[in-house]
This record gives C-alpha cells, sequence and structure tokens, in this order.
C-alpha cells in the first residue's frame, strides 16, 4: 500500500483477509495474517478496524497452532501489531487469552502463545512490559509443570524476539531458566535447557556479565537437597549450568585476536 486505507477500502480489504485465513492452504494463511498487520497499521482511523476483529482475531488464535511454522510466525506478529495500534484491546482481550493458554494449553497451544506473546512485549510500551516480568517469573518457577512449561517456552521465545530490548530483564528472568532444567533426553522437551541455551547464544558474548550471577546463585541453590530425587534433579541443574556456563565461554571466545586467551579477549 501507498497510502492510508480509509473504511470504505477496508471494507472491499476484510472479507478477503477472512476467507484468506479460512482457507485450508497455508500460505493463505500467511500472507492474509501478514497484510492484516500491515492493514493495521495503515488504517486512518484504528477505530475502523474494531468491528472486523470479532471475526479475525478467532481465526488469528487458531493460526497460532497451524503446523506450518510459517503460518504460527505470522499470526504471533498479527498479535503485535494489534499491541501496537490498539493497545487497550490487546491489554483486554489479547493478553488474557494468550496467557491462559500459557498456564492451561496443551503444548502446541504453549508453543503459538508464547510466540504471540513475545511479539507482545516487542511491540508494548516498555513500562508495562517491565510490569509483567515478574508475572512471567512466577509463572516460569510455579510448582505445576504444565504451567511452569509455558512460561519457560514463553523465555525461549523472548530473546530472539525482544533481541537487546530483553536484555534488562536477563537479570531477574535467568535464574528462573536454569532452575527449570528437567534433563529430560528429548531437548525439545526440557523447555528450561531450551529457553537457558536461547539467552547464552543471543546474549553469552554481549552481556555475560548479567549471566555470570545467575551462575553462581543457581549453582548455590542446587548443593543441597532434603530427597534423594530433589538432590538428583540439583545434580542435573547444575551439570547443565556448567555446561552453559562453558558455552558462554565459547561464545566470548568467539571474538578472540592472535595471542588473546579467554581473560585477555576483548
Amino acid at each position: 500500500f501507498l497510502s492510508l486505507i480509509d473504511a470504505a477500502s477496508l471494507s472491499l480489504l476484510m472479507p478477503v483477509l477472512v476467507r484468506g485465513l479460512k482457507e485450508r492452504d497455508s500460505a493463505s494463511k500467511k500472507w492474509s495474517a501478514q497484510i492484516f498487520g500491515s492493514t493495521s497499521m495503515l488504517v486512518q482511523d484504528v477505530e475502523t478496524i474494531k468491528p472486523y476483529l470479532k471475526a479475525v482475531v478467532p481465526m488469528l488464535q487458531a493460526a497460532l497452532t497451524d503446523p506450518v511454522a510459517e503460518v504460527q510466525r505470522e499470526a504471533a506478529k498479527a498479535f503485535g501489531t494489534l499491541e501496537q495500534v490498539l493497545p487497550e484491546y490487546s491489554q483486554q482481550h489479547g493478553q488474557p487469552w494468550l496467557f491462559g493458554k500459557l498456564r492451561n494449553g496443551e503444548l502446541g497451544e504453549q508453543l503459538g502463545a508464547s510466540l504471540a506473546l513475545a511479539e507482545v512485549l516487542l511491540k508494548m510500551d516498555k513500562a508495562r512490559a517491565a510490569e509483567l516480568m515478574p508475572e512471567i517469573e512466577l509463572g516460569a518457577t510455579d510448582e505445576r509443570a504444565g504451567v511452569r512449561r509455558g512460561f519457560l517456552e514463553l523465555l525461549d521465545t523472548m530473546p530472539n524476539a525482544m533481541k537487546m530490548d530483553f536484555v534488562p530483564f536477563i537479570k531477574r528472568l535467568f535464574p528462573a531458566m536454569l532452575m527449570g532444567i528437567t534433563g529430560d533426553k528429548d531437548k525439545d522437551a526440557d523447555a528450561g535447557l531450551k529457553a537457558s541455551t536461547s539467552l547464552v547464544q543471543r546474549f553469552g558474548d554481549l552481556c555475560p556479565d548479567l549471566l555470570y550471577p545467575a551462575f553462581e546463585a543457581v549453582y548455590a541453590a542446587t548443593l543441597h537437597g532434603d530427597s534423594a530425587e530433589q538432590r538428583n534433579r540439583q545434580q542435573v541443574v547444575r551439570d547443565k549450568a556448567v555446561m552453559l556456563l562453558g558455552k558462554v565461554v565459547d561464545k566470548i571466545l568467539e571474538h578472540k585476536k592472535f595471542g588473546q586467551d579467554l581473560l585477555s579477549t576483548d
């Protein structure tokens, strides 16, 4: 589009997008979600798009669990765009639904909701995003394994979606990621390890000073356990934490110049 979209143009465009989101073809759903996001940014008056949300949003929600990753990503970005152009609607309708899926949804629903919430947090006012971090931290340390998994999946997606905007929250959230490690043989099933690895890969060489306190605190916190089962789990967390610390060292050494070592690398 080369100009803003008025209400009349929107009334012609939206039925086409709705039909595209209903199609079984993944390309149609991906393009429709993509165009909806662009359209939301270009309407002359954002109020004119509200009447269509009742039809569009449920289909975007369904697209978050689509088997095609590109459809999921575009649907997630559409939720981020809604946060940018209609923050009140997002706060009242979008975010409660997404957080609900993180807490109570199946694994596929949790994965889709985590992608969407990461995009929402990226577009959200920074002060408002900071207010949500305690809730995310509590969710990642919840006693219920299903709830904990959902929020750890969110923490896996946040670093790559938010990029440097995630830096202020590393000190608070990284310990929860490490403590969420389960040691599951299937790496994809260990949401804590996935989230921790994602963070280390993204920020290991950019701000290692923010990561070291979490490694130290988690290692100390897992030295003693009341039962054999707890001690075994804590041993797993320590082992994986040491492995991840090694990955931080590897990231730093990627910048090593001739004649330098770990301590002298810029």
